[in-house]
């Protein structure tokens, strides 16, 4: 061990790592009560429920279930920084808390006097903030005695068993299909942000079983159809291509648009077919960076060699993801038959572009892009393609210049407007934020620094009347 711990038998060491395993517990146990106090100390003054609009989005969801007290949400992103956390992450573990210590207290208590593990408590509580107040008391007592005692698996099988028993359905117990009842576990998640250096992207979902049936009906005609084509990939590899040559070819749903005729998919249909049109094609952007007293002329392979060369050999970067991705990788999208390739040059990004105007033109804000591939609010891994383009210093005194401009997603472009939050691009590019209760977080490209407290000083005496 590179500490040591300053004992020499293995009957000592196992001593010594179980006792740091009960500090671990203690650790998480304080955090949950830390989390439980911060949310009580900013009170969501509108009086609501354990809610929160999720993501700056207009979408409301659930922080914790009936009982739990509001929380303002502005709150969440300083906590969350602090433990180096995303403001996700930290929504998460607030919420969990609160669910635990106002509606799970059997659980709550085992946490505290160190018996149950804070993940798995926290497991129980994702599962009942969608229960009423009864049916979680019901899950907490069927669960907490054996929480801490039986494996991850059986857990959840305990989970699931005491959530079905006292979800409560309607008065009929059958689900209404209007009211969204039973919906809340269908979901399909395609991991575009963590793809691998070969280009792959993890999907995962649950869908009801007719949708289910139907994907894999046309999963299964579209792998045939690629062998129809010359294909001689393996099975699965034609249904992962079938599976995004059915996404290309879908266009956007339109609900203004009248569904089709119910017999318009009949055998009879003269719409176009499927094993005639071959595979649905790509569009690639491929962005040379080049500085400013270049001119090149780049294709698919020069792109690929021009890159640096790293452990996996050249790599280059998903502008849409942020993602690695292997110069063979590229080479292979380029050739795919259908494939169509736009190269964009790039000016160098050390030199700054400005503009009159408070609206950021295309040119500028492909630069602000480039340059930073990610929401710079601390921990925020988000990708900038999705962001907003925020003046650090406002408009207009703040000009519409590369150096006053950074990507923000939606959820800190808010924050840092309407909250205390603010920040600064220093001459490194890297980007120094400060919280509103003084704390202050760096960010540069290999990611965030830890925080650090505002600078103790002595207590001022309060403001006269003048102020």
């Amino acid at each position: 061990m590179d500490r040591g711990t300053g004992v020499v038998t293995a009957g000592e060491l196992l001593g010594v790592a179980a006792g740091l395993r009960q500090d671990q517990l203690r650790a998480e146990a304080e955090i949950l009560v830390a989390a439980v106090e911060w949310a009580i100390l900013h009170p969501d003054l509108d009086d609501q429920p354990a809610t929160l609009w999720s993501r700056g989005e207009d979408t409301l969801i659930t922080l914790a279930g009936d009982g739990a007290p509001g929380v303002d949400p502005a709150c969440i992103a300083e906590f969350a920084a602090v433990l180096g956390i995303t403001t996700e992450a930290g929504q998460r573990l607030i919420g969990d808390a609160l669910e635990l210590r106002f509606r799970l207290p059997m659980l709550w208590a085992g946490v505290q006097a160190l018996r149950v593990p804070a993940w798995r408590a926290r497991t129980v509580a994702e599962a009942t903030r969608g229960l009423s107040r009864a049916g979680a008391g019901c899950v907490d007592r069927q669960v907490a005695a054996v929480a801490g005692r039986i494996g991850p698996t059986q857990l959840a099988r305990l989970i699931a068993t005491a959530v079905a028993i006292h979800g409560e359905p309607s008065g009929d117990g059958v689900a209404d299909p209007d009211d969204g009842v039973g919906e809340a576990d269908l979901f399909v998640q395609v991991e575009c942000d963590t793809t691998s250096v070969d280009g792959r992207a993890h999907l995962t979902g649950t869908l009801e079983l007719p949708d289910g049936l139907a994907l894999e009906s046309a999963l299964a005609a579209g792998a045939q159809a690629l062998t129809a084509w010359g294909s001689d990939a393996p099975l699965q590899a034609r249904r992962a291509r079938a599976l995004g040559d059915l996404a290309r070819r879908q266009p956007p749903l339109d609900p203004a648009q009248p569904e089709p005729a119910p017999d318009s998919t009949s055998q009879n249909s003269t719409g176009p077919d499927p094993e005639a049109a071959g595979p649905a094609p790509r569009t690639l952007t491929i962005y040379a960076h080049l500085t400013a007293h270049h001119d090149t002329t780049v294709d698919c392979d020069t792109v690929a060699h021009h890159d640096s060369a790293g452990p996996f050999g050249p790599l280059g970067r998903l502008g849409t993801t942020n993602s690695p991705v292997t110069a063979e990788q590229v080479r292979h999208w380029c050739r795919a038959p259908g494939t169509r390739v736009i190269v964009k040059p790039v000016i160098d990004l050390n030199q700054p572009v400005s503009s009159e105007r408070y609206q950021v033109p295309d040119r500028i804000r492909e630069h602000v892009l480039l340059r930073d591939p990610t929401c710079v609010f601390p921990w925020c891994a988000k990708n900038s393609h999705r962001a907003d383009i925020d003046h650090i210093t406002p408009w207009p005194n703040g000009p519409t210049h590369t150096d006053n401009l950074a990507p923000l997603c939606r959820r800190h472009h808010r924050l840092k407007t309407h909250t205390g939050w603010t920040y600064h691009r220093n001459p490194d590019g890297s980007y120094t934020w400060t919280s509103p209760h003084g704390w202050t977080l760096t960010r540069d490209p290999s990611g965030t620094h830890p925080g650090q407290p505002p600078q103790s000083r002595p207590d001022l005496p309060p403001p006269g009347p003048d102020g």
